[in-house]
């Protein structure tokens, strides 16, 4: 195992300029993104507007992830602000599949549809809606093809990126913009922004530009309690004290995301949460998603289960990349399969199941700088429907075509050099005494995700202090995580257990991860998510402790005060 320093960075600034590739006035204060600068968005309000004025009805068409789920509900708030009450419908993930389908066109009688976080690609589906006199406007930031729906209008940043000056919004993001063009009013303005940023983590779109934007401010937002009713019961439901991207990446997506996976039309259980009224209500559909969730997670552990046996079999584990079909998995658990297995093996990975036509159907997830999305392009010929992007891609094919789409990735993938997961990178080395500054440092940069990651710290000589008789806990149904214990400062290894106990269950550690904080009993505590650990030599235990006394003595440190480390 290696670990290595990437870049000359002396501090977590410098760091931040690093990695981001960005200056710290676009890390600190992005411009602001004006909606009119968004090709074909002004147009499409005015649409919206003349059908409120005619009183012709209006559908919103969006998608069964949480990017779909929240810019649905975003527009559902701002034409109920505006006393109008549309039509929602989101397509039922098992028996019509992504987007704007036939069978929600053939719904449809009249008025005017606007797809959200969908429709770039319905280009029969958009011909058949105009052929029933129906007006469509297509809200989407999917990436589009060689050519665009034949829709009244159509919103997507990615037509003309020069013109808007921003084009890495997500669904919600869009329908957020549309909201500041409709609706001149900052307290409700607030709370759609909250809602935007949900969508914009979720779907793990870069943290730039006019997106830091929306995630700061909607977090503020969601840790003053200024949301609508809905969100405000699933954010005291999952009882976060604060709540960050992090809380919004692990927590609040999945919750959303999880019906939808499930069930067929599992998304709209989601939507009826965002867009109720009524808190009690509220209350008791959150509750109702952490039990649906609280299934999903079950149902994973079982198909994670089955694509280890699976490799195996196949001696599959190291092919680059990877490619499993799985006829038991939910087609709508596949990406979250794909998305573990990328990260473990270090490759871009599909997962594929059956679908009761006899084709197959999955999700892919990459890893690196793989564009999954080009890659797909490649070998299109084999697939009966595909799309996505740089991260996620979705696909179907024939079955008969699996080992001839299987070999004809593998050969694509030759050019790239797989990682062989010896090797870890860190950004910046502290001690335990300078943690508490950098925290602050930290969080001046937040928030952190695509195209702005968390920095990596390396800490060295890490003491592990008892407590009631033990150096570590451990937490999950299987006792697979574990928090390494120190005073005011711990180390949390998610499926880490094993790792710990195969070293021998070291008192002193050197880690490399990720500084976050907690907030325990109103008190902010640190914590360092470790990407890896090593054990330290337990003979330095004494000189250590020896070091730290003097320093103490000498008024330069507390013993124990930062995990006993301090000055080392």
């Amino acid at each position: 195992m290696a670990w290595k320093k990437r870049g000359n960075a002396r501090n977590i600034t410098e760091v931040i300029k690093e990695i981001s590739r960005l200056s710290l006035e676009e890390v600190s204060n992005p411009a602001p993104i004006s909606s009119l600068s968004i090709m074909g968005m002004e147009e499409a309000a005015d649409i919206l507007l003349h059908a409120i004025e005619s009183k012709s009805p209006i559908t919103i068409v969006g998608d069964y992830d949480a990017d779909g789920i929240t810019s649905t509900a975003i527009l559902w708030h701002v034409l109920r602000y505006l006393d109008v009450t549309p039509r929602t419908r989101l397509p039922k993930r098992y028996s019509e599949g992504y987007g704007l389908s036939m069978r929600v066109v053939d719904e449809i009688d009249s008025g005017v549809v606007i797809t959200v976080d969908n429709g770039i690609a319905a280009l029969e589906q958009v011909k058949a809606a105009k052929r029933k006199g129906l007006t469509v406007i297509v809200l989407d930031h999917h990436l589009p093809g060689n050519e665009l729906p034949e829709a009244d209008i159509v919103v997507d940043p990615h037509i003309a990126p020069e013109q808007s000056g921003f084009s890495d919004y997500c669904g919600a993001g869009l329908s957020y913009k549309m909201a500041q063009l409709l609706i001149d009013d900052d307290d409700f303005l607030r709370k759609m922004e909250a809602l935007a940023a949900i969508g914009t983590v979720a779907d793990v779109m870069p943290l730039i530009g006019d997106n830091r934007i929306i995630v700061k401010e909607g977090l503020q937002c969601i840790n003053q309690h200024d949301l609508p009713v809905g969100l405000l019961a699933l954010i005291n439901a999952v009882g976060a004290r604060k709540v960050d991207e992090q809380t919004i990446g692990f927590t609040i997506g999945p919750l959303l995301n999880a019906p939808g996976r499930l069930r067929d039309d599992g998304a709209m259980e989601s939507l009826q949460l965002l867009i109720t009224e009524d808190y009690a209500e509220a209350e008791a559909k959150a509750f109702a998603l952490i039990e649906t969730n609280n299934m999903r997670k079950d149902l994973l552990k079982k198909g994670m289960e089955r694509a280890y046996e699976i490799l195996h079999r196949e001696e599959k584990e190291n092919v680059n990349p990877i490619c499993i079909y799985d006829p038991e998995l939910l087609a709508g658990l596949a990406g979250l399969v794909a998305g573990r297995l990328a990260e473990e093996y270090k490759t871009p990975t599909i997962v594929l199941t059956k679908t009761e036509d006899g084709q197959m159907k999955g999700s892919g997830r990459s890893y690196g700088d793989i564009h999954l999305k080009y890659l797909l392009d490649d070998v299109c010929g084999y697939l009966s429907h595909y799309g996505g992007h740089a991260g996620a891609a979705g696909l179907s094919l024939i079955a008969e075509h699996f080992e001839d789409f299987r070999c004809a990735l593998e050969e694509h993938m030759k050019e790239y050099t797989r990682p062989d997961g010896t090797e870890f990178f860190y950004d910046l080395e502290a001690t335990v005494a300078e943690l508490p500054r950098i925290m602050e440092d930290l969080k001046r940069y937040a928030p952190f995700g695509e195209a702005n990651p968390r920095p990596v710290i390396k800490i060295d000589n890490i003491i592990l202090l008892p407590q009631a008789g033990k150096l570590y806990r451990t937490m999950g149904d299987h006792e697979e995580h574990i928090k390494l214990l120190g005073k005011d400062f711990s180390v949390i290894g998610f499926n880490m257990t094993e790792e710990y106990v195969r070293q021998g269950k070291p008192e002193i550690i050197n880690v490399i991860g990720y500084l976050t904080s907690t907030n325990f009993r109103r008190e902010e505590q640190l914590e360092l998510e470790a990407i890896a650990f090593e054990k330290q030599e337990q003979v330095k235990r004494n000189t250590l402790l020896g070091n730290q006394m003097l320093l103490s003595l000498s008024g330069f440190a507390d013993i124990g005060g930062e995990g006993g480390s301090a000055g080392c």
